[in-house]
This record gives structure tokens, sequence and C-alpha cells, in this order.
């Protein structure tokens, strides 16, 4: 397959020259990438498509590798052939992380030059990106909750530790009350039944 012995800008069969610097691609993956491009290497009225190499003028050398990278990554990833992978709807499983540099001169290449393929992949890995970067200050305020709980329990913790005495002193007080409550009224039964009986023999 083309991607098994493609080296990074340096093999294929069409030079691409932004900036001055030279990059070797294959025409039909370029071609399948772009329907400005493969007008350039496949249309009779373009003069680069009789010629090996195409010069680009004014282009971000930068956005340019970017892409073209892109493309490859698409299509080592996807393995089907270079026709089907620029139309595919789903990008799910694929990862080509994309940084904010630059983000302005990288969207302004794609759009140029109808990098429908990348666009979707760039798309879809800002999303990916955006997602990360929420899941991440999600979980920092979770975790930044846990430690205030955990600090909150702590103290909680602390002040029981601190009450067990009272509470001891106190349930000891309330043993001792409830022992005077049960003699009194024992004695107070105990009179009772006394004065009862005393009664009877009155009787």
């Amino acid at each position: 397959m083309v991607e098994e012995t493609w080296s990074g800008f340096t093999d294929g069969d069409i030079e691409l020259v932004f900036a001055g610097e030279t990059l070797k691609v294959h025409r039909a993956i370029i071609a399948a990438a772009s329907a400005v491009w493969k007008s350039m290497v496949t249309e009779r009225d373009f003069a680069e498509s009789n010629a090996n190499t195409i010069h680009f003028h004014g282009d971000d050398l930068h956005a340019a590798r970017r892409c073209i990278a892109m493309v490859y990554f698409m299509l080592a990833v996807d393995g089907d052939g270079c026709n089907n992978i620029f139309d595919s709807t789903s990008i799910d499983g694929r990862r080509c992380p994309v940084t904010d540099d630059d983000a302005g001169v990288l969207d302004e290449f794609i759009d140029k030059y109808e990098l429908g393929g990348v666009k979707r992949v760039v798309t879809h890995e800002r999303e990916m990106e955006n997602r990360m970067r929420r899941l991440e200050a999600d979980m920092k305020s979770l975790y930044r909750q846990i430690q205030i709980q955990d600090r909150q329990i702590q103290t909680l913790f602390h002040k029981v530790h601190q009450l067990e005495p009272e509470v001891e002193r106190l349930v000891d007080v309330m043993r001792s009350r409830l022992r005077v409550i049960q003699e009194k009224e024992f004695e107070l039964r105990v009179e009772t039944l006394v004065s009862k009986l005393s009664v009877s023999r009155e009787i």
C-alpha cells in the first residue's frame, strides 16, 4: 500500500513546493484528498498537470505539512483505499492531535484547497480536545470537592473525639440519676405497701 512506503515528504511521484521547501507526495493521494489538487494534477488545462513539480505561492509551509500528513494519516488508519477515506462520515477511533497553534492559518489552508476530510478530522480532534479539557476541569473540581469534604469529615471526627469525654460524663450522670429515681420509686412503693398493711391491721 502507498502509506506503507511513504517516508514523510521524501517519497512520491510528484513534488509540491511551499515556501521554497519541496514535499514529495503521491499524486493519487493528494488528488483524492482535494478537488482543487485533483484538478492541478489531472486536468490538462493546468500547466502543473504535465509537470512533476507544482509551486504554491503564499501558502504556509507548516499548514501544508500538517494537512498532507493528516491525509496520509487518514489513509493509514482506514486502509481501504484513498477514494473511500475522504468521504467517510465516521472519524471515531482516529486520533491526529491538533493544537491551537496557528489555528487560523491551518483553517485557511484547509478551506482554500477544499480539504473536507482533513477538516472533519481537525474538527473532531478539536472537539475531543475540548471534551478532554472539560473532563479535566470536572475531575479537578471533583477532586477539590472531595478534599473539602475530607477536611470537613476530619474536622467532625476531631470534634467527636473531643466530645467523647463529655459524652461519657453525661452518660454517667444520667445513669446516676436513673439509679436515684429507681431508688426513690422503690422507697415509695415500700411506703405505700406498709401504709396499706397498717390500714388492714386497723380494720
